[in-house]
């Protein structure tokens, strides 16, 4: 097509797609607001005192969605046991889930956020 001169229909396919994409970017932002309001109102309920904190995990977890416990220590400036007891109950709420298996230096995924790259079809309405 664009080898043979047909500009008009090059420029007409290339706009589809910016189409398409946006679409979806627009889809996924806003299954990102959806998700984020329930999980708000989720710390809230399940965590009592801790919420705060909670959220404040949740709000770095959208630039940061691979953590271990030793991040939410840095983040929060808690205690190793607070940190541990704040990430349990992030996992049992499932906004957080433990992806190495072991014992020690654990690592969590913030999966609902990033299954929504992974599956495109989780974002959308």
């Amino acid at each position: 097509m664009r080898d043979a001169g047909d500009w008009e229909g090059w420029i007409g396919f290339f706009l589809r797609g910016v189409v398409e994409v946006s679409r979806e970017a627009t889809h996924t932002a806003a299954a990102i607001l959806r998700m984020r309001e329930a999980y708000r109102a989720q710390i809230t309920v399940h965590l009592g005192r801790a919420a705060g904190n909670g959220q404040r995990v949740m709000d770095r977890l959208f630039d940061h969605p691979i953590i271990t416990v030793g991040t939410v220590r840095q983040w929060l400036g808690v205690m190793p046991a607070g940190a541990n007891n704040l990430v349990r109950r992030l996992v049992n709420i499932g906004l957080l889930r433990e992806i190495t298996g072991y014992a020690r230096n654990r690592r969590f995924r913030f999966d609902p956020y990033l299954r929504l790259f992974e599956d495109p079809e989780e974002a959308r309405p």
